[in-house]
């Protein structure tokens, strides 16, 4: 027997100005090594061939390139075709790309590849669960899998899981029928918290039933405006019955759960007045800006609220901006400048701010661990440190990145535990390293393409009704 694999994806803000380009996407599949071994091990241990490796990943920005997305496209297809004949085809998707002219990429990658291996072989996607659930992508494929988590610190052990649950369909003889519940809710979901965290315990606990293959809560991009967008369940049983009756009961849970799965941003000036009073450390998510969801991460808008208010005592990371890292590498540390940072992207970056501060340090090619149980780590380019006025430290980056990991300020020698406000661009991921560290957490509201306040973002393609767009908005049962 044999089986290919690939990976192919990007996460895609339609709301971003940056755009999504051929050099944007990683080919180096070497950090996907690991994951494939712990992933294709089922598969290899029984003597399966197991062929391809294909491996092209962008970083979260706006529209991918119309060309950019067909030759990879067309590559992956090819990288496929050419182990003809297949038993299996394994993909690690995203499930929120977006392309020029095509709003489903993932489901238009799974029909091409369909059209190649015929009705026989067994394709499987493992898949974030930030994605657009779609007929097609469903169509296309007999098994589709969700990570459970996030934070996602379960990818490895999802793509084992697809894999594993693949074997057993080709040993059987089977195919499990799918079934999908459409929350009509565009939301998030934080699961290392209540009451996601109980409901994912349920849903795991529901797989292990018998007739239930697999159970897919679809969280859905909120910051991608295509028809397809929203909350989804998605689920795998023995039979039609089966798996009505479990996607109905998880995806009736989630309608009543709307408003409560995730903390509702404060405006700007609430949230620094809160940060300022409080007793003890605060730290305010710039979510708005967040470059692990598409954002340019140079919006100055905290910043500059920060500045007015002369919050004193602030970390504040990551502003993106390679002209200013540049002119503060020219200058050294030790040295003083007067700079313009950040609001070069767009009018939703706000304008840019003019500083005078002291180069306290600086860092080339600055990585640092993705924590919270992702094996993973991530870039920020060269970074640079200023100190402005009352002892608020700037972390200025070449390369978009959020902040994951306290390090990153340590390694730059920025002392959090002097720090009275910790500000980060980030929506849920940094939760894991700094709210231990604070006394308050705030999610404020400022302009950008991920803002919290979904009613506010100027969606057109969705199809409505959809809550919380529209007040009314019933959940619809797909068989």
């Amino acid at each position: 027997m044999r089986l290919a694999y690939a990976a192919f994806g990007t996460e895609t803000n339609t709301f971003s100005a940056v755009p999504t380009t051929l050099d944007d996407f990683d080919r180096d599949g070497s950090r996907m090594e690991r994951h494939w071994e712990h992933a294709l091990a089922p598969a290899r241990d029984r003597g399966i061939e197991c062929a391809g490796g294909f491996h092209a990943f962008a970083p979260p920005a706006g529209l991918a390139q119309a060309a950019a997305y067909r030759a990879l496209r067309d590559e992956l297809v090819a990288s496929v075709s050419k182990h003809l004949p297949l038993d299996f085809v394994v993909l690690a998707l995203h499930g929120a790309m977006v392309a020029q002219g095509e709003n489903d990429c993932e489901g238009d990658v799974l029909r091409r590849v369909r059209q190649i291996v015929g009705d026989r072989c067994l394709i499987g996607a493992v898949f974030d669960p930030h994605a657009h659930l779609t007929a097609q992508m469903i169509g296309a494929s007999d098994l589709l899998v969700a990570y459970k988590e996030y934070p996602h610190v379960d990818a490895d052990a999802r793509a084992n899981e697809l894999v594993c649950k693949l074997l057993a369909m080709h040993d059987t003889g089977t195919r499990p029928v799918p079934a999908v519940f459409d929350c009509r809710t565009i939301s998030l979901y934080y699961t290392n918290r209540e009451p996601m965290r109980s409901l994912v315990d349920r849903v795991v606990a529901m797989e292990q039933r018998s007739g239930v293959c697999s159970v897919s809560v679809v969280h859905g991009f909120p910051w991608g405006d295509v028809a397809e967008a929203g909350t989804k369940v998605l689920v795998y049983a023995g039979t039609a019955e089966q798996a009505t009756r479990c996607v109905s009961d998880v995806g009736g849970e989630l309608v009543s759960l709307r408003g409560t799965t995730f903390d509702a941003p404060a405006a700007l000036g609430d949230a620094i007045r809160l940060a300022l009073t409080n007793a003890g450390r605060c730290v305010l998510a710039e979510v708005a800006d967040n470059p692990g969801g598409g954002a340019p991460a140079d919006g100055t808008w905290l910043l500059r609220a920060l500045i007015e208010a002369r919050a004193a005592d602030v970390a504040y990371g990551a502003l993106c901006d390679a002209a200013a890292v540049a002119a503060c590498m020219r200058a050294g540390t030790g040295k003083r400048v007067d700079l313009l940072v950040g609001g070069a992207s767009s009018p939703l970056s706000g304008a840019p701010l003019r500083v005078r501060a002291t180069v306290t340090a600086l860092a080339h090619d600055v990585r640092t661990a993705v924590t919270g149980g992702l094996d993973a780590d991530t870039g920020y380019g060269d970074v640079a440190v200023l100190r402005l006025d009352h002892n608020v430290d700037l972390a200025i980056s070449t390369r978009r990145s959020q902040v994951f990991s306290r390090s990153f300020f340590e390694r730059l020698g920025v002392v959090l535990d002097s720090k009275h406000i910790v500000a980060l661009k980030s929506t849920n991921h940094f939760y894991h390293e700094f709210a231990p560290i604070a006394q308050r957490v705030l999610y404020v509201d400022t302009p950008g393409p991920l803002r919290l306040a979904f009613a506010k973002l100027p969606y057109r393609t969705v199809r409505r009704p959809i809550w919380p767009l529209d007040t009314e908005a019933p959940a619809l049962l797909v068989r």
